[in-house]
């Protein structure tokens, strides 16, 4: 059984709408940002980057983009945000998670180690 012009358009519009982000934003592209995008069957265009290494800021773009507000939470070492969004009549959601840089002293500092603790 062949496919009716209206299931074709519900495919096409989300790939169109994909092409035109990356047209109008290069740095949403896969290389430029480290976000792996794939189109849903449901049709929602679906962005990923696990353990990037940005720290965040491709999904803060998205969401300056996109127009969607990032939620991020997190324990303090590892994060996570998300952005749900829609671009040109498209469903979006975009997901990221980072580790958040240990912090360096500078050179010369003396660490304060929490008493009591520490392997032997």
């Amino acid at each position: 059984m062949a496919a009716n012009s209206s299931d074709q358009a519900d495919v096409i519009a989300p790939a169109v709408a994909l092409t035109e982000l990356f047209t109008t934003h290069p740095a949403l592209t896969p290389e430029a940002s480290g976000l792996a995008w794939t189109l849903t069957p449901a049709g929602v265009l679906h962005a990923e980057a696990r353990d990037a290494t940005d720290g965040g800021l491709a999904l803060l773009l998205c969401a300056d983009v996109l127009g969607g507000t990032p939620v991020i939470s997190g324990n303090g070492r590892e994060s996570v945000g998300e952005v749900v969004a829609v671009w040109r009549g498209v469903p979006v959601e975009v997901w990221e998670s980072w580790t958040t840089p240990e912090p360096r002293l500078p050179l010369g500092a003396v660490a304060v180690l929490p008493a009591g603790g520490g392997a032997r």
